[in-house]
């Protein structure tokens, strides 16, 4: 089903666009007209948690005066508001932000989370902030601390109305020499254009993780698969970087029926910095010194003759894509008006300058012609003309969880040109909910979710995590009629137009023929027949074995089985060879041939049983390791434990070579054995499961404490540290900071977490553990005191990474503390790993 009925409301002539906001990144544009008078929330009147009321010294505030601060971490305005029926409604919020411009978070109800950017000003204004929707009745409203300093006193609600999308787009491209390939892509993409949405993944490793990961839940694959070109960047590979190899992946998907889009985080062609933790992150504004306004100003510069070689080094790459005929959602310099990217660091008009630059030597000095071109600089000032864009992306990432149709984001792009383009979110971390876009009536054409934390819980894993789309939810996504998937794209996306594909069948025998073989074995016939081709030839496979060439082939079953009713299926394919090389394999066609029945080999774990104890603490020590075979004279026996093949015979001495941190600890493992007779059948036995007392391995665990120092009075005490991890690889959950301080009170006292993550050399690179922490005062009687800090993460603490904290304690009246007699102030924190003090001092 393709949801037909939906083409009446998104095929709507699009209405004037008058009203601009921010959201997700850069911000929202609202496109909803207001239909009722505004109804208004004072902020000093809301619930207020960790933010005062202002001093009133900033003019065009209403009410008795307004909200300031927002300066504590957990800081939030509330409100509690009312309306009349459930839908859409714009939210305004008269604001001042006399410290700079600032971004804040807005949550309604819980779920619907964006970011609002409000502007530098001094003096209360009042803006446009979007739409949200309410239900009837009773709604929250919160407005959170982002980047905080920002004062609010009122909000304002009304209802919106409809939104209307123009969803009828033209398939011409910008490039008229693109490929026929190019060309009846983007034909489809029209098509579909407020139909349906394709689904996308981003993919990390050359493993397809997150591909797979999404496949085992929901046995489906994305529609469109996301790819990089970074590892082709000249000055990355001149780092060392392993060579790219997403060209031969994205061929590898086109082949299986699959769409590609390609993005580029492009390592500056030099500049970068060459710092361990920062060069291979060079296409960060912050990691490299490079200039693109010098580029662009100085065409004999160094940075301009560079930027032209890494321009042609991608173009080789785009070339093999279109000798395999592969059409590409090309979207480069992406993101670029944040600015933490290089080529967004110069501003709109580089930027532009160097898209043009871009589309002009890899479309005519290249002749590369299979490119639709997606732009995603996400401004509208950034925009190049609608000459040099084909389709237009929106990069979101809501909150956890938060499945909205982000109309808001859409209706932003939707107004960046008076000219109808298709809108894609080409970049998310958390899927739509499908019947939320059908409702809402909000087209996006494709989402590409981006890989690692986003679908699985660390690079490299296949399992899939819930942090950010339950399960629940990716099930319902992929399984929805409106959300295509890889195995719905039609197939004549995927050949020449003006070539007839070769076809080859099974003739003979027929899928679900049965063969009785259990007396005597006969031969099977084999046939096929092959349209579309002239002169070919016909091999035909059982099983993945050739039975040979020709017409006049059969297949003659032999050997025994162990099923009951003697049936044992088998898979017949006929691949057929034309006289230009090509080849075409059938369907496959299943039968069952009923075979003499035996019994079945057996084989089972003599030594050690189940729940032995063995002490291997001297290193060298063996365990015996012996099995018996049943229903088999002849049989090969090997010997896993915990999957690892450790010895073959019928007896084995297998010697564990693992090590403890601890005398006390005993490791589980299981024995299993396998055998194979010389017919290549294999039994294999049920686990064994041994408990081994193991050598001690000797640990050293080393680390490197930076701290630094604030006044010695204040109303906080403060840990603001860096702990290098100098000696090998720890647990991080064993881990703790304790900070010593002495205070005569008998206040409550809180600790606020402002910042902790770890800083690694190694994937994940960079994780944020604010909320992973379990922190604390402990009184220790007498004005004693002392913080602890443990994170709960069990991620590895590799060696040189840095755990990052800034934390502080606090009396409930906010009075000051004198540190100047303290033990950690003048000491330094004391580090303990297993309870283990392994740096600084205690009292």
């Amino acid at each position: 089903m393709r949801k037909k009925e939906r083409r009446k409301v998104m095929k709507m002539k699009k209405f004037s666009m008058a009203l601009a906001i921010m959201m997700g990144i850069n911000g929202i544009v609202p496109l909803y007209a207001a239909t009722d008078d505004k109804i208004k929330y004072e902020a000093e009147e809301a619930t207020l948690h960790n933010v005062g009321l202002g001093d009133n010294s900033y003019k065009g505030y209403s009410g008795d005066g307004y909200v300031a601060g927002m300066d504590t971490s957990d800081a939030y305005i509330e409100f509690t508001v009312t309306v009349p029926k459930a839908g859409r409604y714009n939210l305004y919020v008269n604001y001042c932000a006399p410290y700079g411009e600032k971004q804040e978070t807005i949550t309604v109800n819980g779920g619907q989370s964006f970011s609002g950017l409000f502007t530098s000003n001094n003096a209360f204004e009042l803006m446009n902030v979007g739409a949200i929707k309410l239900n009837a009745g009773e709604n929250k409203i919160r407005i959170s601390r982002f980047w905080g300093w920002t004062l609010f006193d009122y909000i304002e609600l009304e209802e919106a109305g409809a939104i209307n999308i123009n969803t009828d787009v033209s398939d011409e491209l910008i490039n008229p020499n693109a490929t026929e390939a190019t060309k009846k892509l983007m034909t489809y993409l029209t098509s579909i254009y407020g139909e349906n949405i394709l689904s996308g993944q981003f993919a990390y490793t050359t493993k397809y993780t997150e591909i797979d990961a999404i496949y085992n839940q929901t046995k489906k694959y994305p529609a469109i698969i996301g790819l990089d070109f970074s590892d082709y960047s000249p000055s990355r590979v001149a780092l060392g970087c392993n060579k790219g190899q997403d060209t031969e992946k994205a061929i590898e998907w086109w082949k299986q029926g699959g769409l590609v889009t390609f993005c580029w985080h492009w390592q500056s062609p030099i500049g970068a910095s060459t710092d361990e933790d920062k060069k291979w992150g060079g296409f960060y504004t912050k990691n490299t010194t490079y200039d693109l306004g010098k580029a662009m100003s100085n065409h004999n510069s160094e940075e301009y003759i560079t930027l032209i070689r890494d321009i042609d080094a991608i173009a080789v790459e785009l070339k093999k894509l279109q000798e395999a005929n592969v059409p590409i959602l090309w979207r480069p310099l992406h993101e670029a008006s944040g600015g933490w990217f290089w080529w967004g660091a110069a501003g709109a008009d580089n930027y532009k300058e160097l898209w043009t630059l871009m589309y002009d030597r890899l479309t005519n000095y290249h002749g590369i012609n299979n490119l639709i071109w997606v732009w995603n600089a996400q401004d509208k000032d950034w925009y190049p003309g609608d000459e040099y864009v084909d389709i237009i992306g929106e990069d979101i990432y809501a909150n956890k969880k938060d499945y909205d149709s982000q109309s808001n984001g859409f209706l932003k792009a939707y107004d960046y040109t008076e000219m109808n383009k298709i809108i894609t979110m080409s970049e998310n971390g958390v899927l739509m909910d499908p019947d939320t876009l059908v409702a809402d009536g909000i087209p996006w054409l494709w989402n590409c979710t981006w890989g690692g934390e986003f679908v699985v819980p660390w690079v490299g894993s296949y399992d899939y995590t819930e942090q950010y789309t339950s399960l629940d939810m990716l099930k319902k996504y992929y399984d929805h009629s409106y959300v295509l998937t890889r195995d719905e794209l039609p197939a004549s996306l995927f050949v020449n137009s003006d070539v007839k594909e070769m076809k080859v069948s099974v003739t003979t025998p027929s899928a679900g023929d049965v063969f009785d073989c259990s007396t005597s074995y006969s031969p099977i016939p084999l046939a096929a027949t092959v349209e579309n081709a002239n002169t070919y030839t016909v091999e035909f496979f059982v099983d993945g074995t050739s039975m040979g060439k020709g017409n006049e082939v059969s297949f003659l079953p032999s050997g025994t089985t162990t099923n009951a009713d003697g049936l044992v299926d088998y898979t017949i394919v006929a691949k057929a060879t034309d006289s230009a090389g090509k080849t075409k394999t059938s369907e496959p066609v299943i039968i069952q041939v009923k075979l003499p029945v035996v019994e079945k080999m057996t084989v089972n774990v003599v030594s050690p049983q189940s729940g032995e104890v063995f002490d291997c603490s001297v290193s060298g020590t063996s365990i015996p390791l012996s099995a018996e075979v049943k229903n088999e004279e002849t049989a090969t026996i090997a010997f896993y434990v915990d999957d690892k093949l450790v010895g073959t015979g019928n007896d084995v001495n297998w010697v564990p070579t693992d090590t403890v941190s601890s005398s006390e600890e005993l490791k589980n493992y299981y024995v299993v054995a396998k055998a194979t007779n010389a017919k290549g059948e294999v039994a294999v036995s049920e686990k064994v499961a041994v408990k081994v007392k193991l050598p001690v391995k000797e640990v050293t665990q080393t680390v490197k404490v930076t701290q630094n120092k604030t006044a010695a009075i204040g109303n906080s005490v403060n840990m603001n540290l860096e702990v290098t991890n100098t000696g090998e690889e720890m647990d991080l959950s064993q881990f703790e900071i304790r900070y010593y301080f002495t205070e005569q009170t008998t206040l409550s006292q809180t600790i606020w977490c402002d910042h902790s993550a770890l800083q690694m050399n190694v994937s994940p690179w960079y994780v944020t553990l604010n909320s992973d922490l379990d922190k604390k005062v402990v009184d220790l009687g007498n004005g004693e005191f002392y913080i602890s800090i443990k994170p709960t993460s069990r991620i590895p603490f590799v060696t040189n990474g840095k755990f990052l904290l800034q934390a502080r304690v606090t009396k409930s009246d906010w009075s000051n503390y004198d540190q100047s007699n303290d033990f950690s102030y003048n000491n330094g924190v004391a580090i303990y790993y297993k309870g283990t003090l392994i740096e600084g001092m205690e009292p």
